[in-house]
């Protein structure tokens, strides 16, 4: 019995798990892998089965390699990335009346961010089919795994990134041993078009996050639902909560962690798939723009956003290339998108650190910046359990860190510490620290 099989969602044409095809040998369309559950349904049809499932590798994502397409374990490139906490809000939710509210924390991942999820799942199948080598193109978060995860494989890598890419996370990219490129563009379509006829001439699998381009690299993020249904069972919860709100630039991420929750359905773990809450930042929200003015799914892909203009640069993708599967995970489980400001976004990153000691970059804290407009809104209610997708570490960018911290005078060592301990504690006591 096959474990996956691949379906062209313009023509409808199956090939097989065998096949070395990115896109549809008959009309070029987009491919979509989906994995036969079938062999795992004994093991996992119920809550209480699935928080008790082993799988292959405890403590890592590849204790689902039985759900992600990949034909043999030994061809995983793994650094130990996935088993992620899921932490309840203590401050942040309860300060806008929520009493339910989550936070699927990304920023240990071994290169910082949830990408490594999606990286580990691309790379290992691109050891499968005996690529030569591998590319990407990333504003820095891919570009990091990427990096890292060849390293790990001992593949090479070349990575290109767009001129607006943080120095932080292109240091990143470098240091692992990737060649680098930065391109004088920032349009993540043109930089893919540029590079493409050089990747099929030369054996080099293309590990961008958009199942356009790769079908197999966005499985990887499956493994965040399978996570937090776990780990809502262990804490005696109901296993899906109702709602995720989740940052998106292409819109793989949030494609995938929607077919997770939708594999635990047909498994019989969950009753329903949560409501999709999509963000993007107001300087470059073409999904957001999309769901929001219900534009034909076809058209997104012909009007590229014209001027990116953001500090949420992971989330900058002037095409959302996964849209075709984005927007109906967002329209079909009833969900909505939300678009917030720059200045929002930075506040956001201020209140996850000081609320939750939680240090996200901008593209993360979009969610966050996100939720207080939800909640005003009336888009969720302030019963229900909600859970934030933290995604990328704020080590990711310092200098957007800089931006939300004041800058410190020298002060004398004689300074009267007593009066300065009575104001910190006083403001403590009151809540205002």
């Amino acid at each position: 019995m096959a474990k996956f099989s691949l379906a062209c969602l313009s023509c409808s044409k199956k090939l097989p798990e065998s096949s070395p095809a990115f896109n549809c040998t008959s009309c070029g369309g987009q491919l979509d892998a989906r994995v036969d559950l079938e062999p795992i349904e004994e093991r996992c049809n119920s809550p209480e089965s699935f928080a008790a499932y082993e799988g292959r590798q405890a403590g890592s994502m590849w204790r689902y390699f039985d759900f992600l397409p990949l034909l043999d374990p030994s061809h995983v490139v793994s650094l130990g990335e996935g088993s992620t906490p899921l932490l309840a809000s203590r401050h942040l939710g309860p300060s806008l009346g929520m009493g339910h509210v989550w936070f699927k924390v990304e920023t240990g991942n071994p290169t910082g961010s949830f990408k490594d999820r999606q990286v580990s799942m691309g790379i290992s199948r691109a050891v499968e089919m005996g690529a030569r080598g591998v590319v990407t193109v990333s504003s820095g978060n891919v570009g990091a795994a990427v990096s890292a995860y060849s390293a790990r494989a001992g593949l090479p890598a070349m990575v290109f990134v767009p001129e607006m890419s943080p120095a932080n996370k292109v240091a990143q990219v470098q240091v692992y041993g990737a060649r680098v490129f930065k391109v004088n563009t920032n349009s993540t379509s043109g930089i893919l078009d540029a590079v493409a006829p050089a990747c099929a001439k030369y054996k080099f699998v293309n590990l961008m996050t958009a199942s356009q381009v790769n079908p197999y690299i966005n499985h990887g993020a499956k493994t965040m639902a399978y996570e937090i249904v776990h780990d809502r069972v262990v804490a005696g919860l109901d296993p899906a909560p109702d709602a995720i709100v989740c940052p998106a630039g292409g819109g793989g991420m949030l494609s995938h962690v929607h077919m997770g929750f939708a594999d635990l359905v047909e498994l019989g773990v969950i009753a329903r798939v949560p409501r999709f809450i999509v963000v993007q930042p107001a300087g470059c929200p073409p999904l957001s723009r999309a769901i929001l003015d219900g534009t034909p799914i076809e058209a997104v892909y012909d009007h590229p956003w014209p001027d990116i203009n953001t500090i949420a640069t992971a989330l900058a993708d002037d095409i959302p290339l996964d849209a075709r599967l984005a927007i109906p995970a967002v329209k079909n489980t009833g969900g909505t998108a939300c678009i917030v400001d720059d200045a929002a976004i930075l506040d956001g990153e201020k209140q996850l650190a000081r609320l939750e000691g939680i240090f996200a970059e901008p593209s993360s804290a979009t969610t966050a910046a996100a939720l207080a407009q939800l909640a005003q809104q009336g888009v969720v209610d302030k019963s229900e359990h909600v859970v934030l997708l933290i995604t990328g570490s704020g080590f990711k960018d310092m200098d957007a860190a800089r931006r939300i911290n004041p800058d410190l005078p020298v002060v004398a060592l004689e300074h009267d510490w007593d009066a300065e301990l009575a104001m910190v504690a006083a403001a403590t006591t009151s809540g205002n620290l």
